[in-house]
């Protein structure tokens, strides 16, 4: 986030240049971050869970550190498990659905954790 904040406040760039870098850089932090924090989460260190939570936050997908252990992992590749695609259902008719369903699916499993 402090690489995106300097490059809007930076002079020295054009907008349409602002917006090809912060664009890059979004794209670099979710292409690093994610598997980074995927793998952290399921760390058995609890330092190194919340590294992973906090990088998930960091690229603004906080909710999969709940989802993915509670959700995916419990239901993988049934009906219940919302990245799992139905049989036959070509990709993007999927992904449209994706993400309300982990979102909603993830926050009802974490108020149900004790």
């Amino acid at each position: 986030m402090v690489v995106v904040f300097t490059l809007i406040q930076s002079a020295q760039h054009s907008t349409l240049e602002k917006i090809v870098l912060i664009f890059a850089t979004s794209l670099f932090a979710g292409q690093i971050g994610h598997p980074n924090a995927h793998e952290l989460i399921h760390r058995s260190a609890r330092p190194l869970r919340r590294l992973g939570k906090a990088i998930y936050m960091s690229i603004l997908m906080g909710h999969h550190a709940s989802a993915h252990p509670l959700v995916h992992h419990v239901h993988v590749g049934t009906s219940k498990d919302p990245v799992s695609a139905p049989k036959g259902r070509g990709f993007w008719r999927f992904f449209g659905t994706r993400f309300d369903r982990l979102v909603s699916r993830g926050l009802r499993c974490r108020k149900q954790t004790p």
